[in-house]
Parts: C-alpha cells; structure tokens; sequence
C-alpha cells in the first residue's frame, strides 16, 4: 500500500481483504457496502473472521490489508487509530439477581457472569 500513488476511489480496481469480528461485521458493512458500490464501483471488500487476538498476526502475514477490532493503541509497524467508542450493556434475570438497575460497580462485580470469548482464549 505505500509509496503506490494516490487513490482514486472512482477509478480504483482493488481488492481490499478485511479483518472482521461478527459484531463489527454486522456493524460495519450494512452502511459501507451501498456507498462502496456507489463511489468505488471497481473496489471489493473480503470480508474475514477475525478476532483480537490475531489481528497482528494477520497483517504481518499480508493475510489482511486493515482490521477493524477491539483493540489497544499498537506501536511499531502496525499502526491502530481509533474508529468510534462503543458503550456496553448489562442485562439480567430478576429471577436469577433480585436487584432493581442501575447496579453499583461492587454489586455489579459479586455476580457471576456470562463471558463472551473468542474459541482459542476460552477460560478452561
């Protein structure tokens, strides 16, 4: 991608291969496809499953040309920038926490939880 001139998204013909989790999949693709098609007709998108924990590898390997993930700032070679933050949400069972929201950290922390993990950092 260096030193390859300037992109001209109506006259490009690329193919770009993108690392994506589900959720920013789901996320991201329903408002870039349509404006893809509109202003870089030539452009297309590989989508790959993608979660944090290969992000890097990934990109060293030239497997993915840019990733969108959970992730901290990288340094060196690989370069992050922040896209958007995203707030998180709780839900639970009254049948199963007999409490009333919002919850407090401590009473938040004293309860067990569901963890989504991605299939090679599952707890064990």
């Amino acid at each position: 991608m260096f030193g390859a001139g300037e992109f001209v998204p109506a006259r490009a013909q690329q193919l770009f291969r993108i690392g994506l989790s589900d959720w920013s999949e789901h996320w991201l693709m329903p408002p870039l496809l349509p404006r893809l098609m509109q202003e870089a007709p030539g452009v297309s998108l590989q989508s790959i499953a993608t979660d944090p924990f290969q992000v890097r590898q990934l990109l060293e390997e030239e497997r993915i040309d840019v990733a969108v993930s959970v992730n901290k700032q990288s340094r060196g070679e690989i370069v992050s920038e922040p896209v958007m933050s995203m707030g998180v949400t709780t839900l639970w069972s009254p049948q199963q926490i007999p409490c009333r929201g919002p919850l407090s950290v401590s009473d938040f922390v004293a309860w067990e939880h569901v963890m989504v993990a991605y299939p090679r950092n599952r707890p064990r």
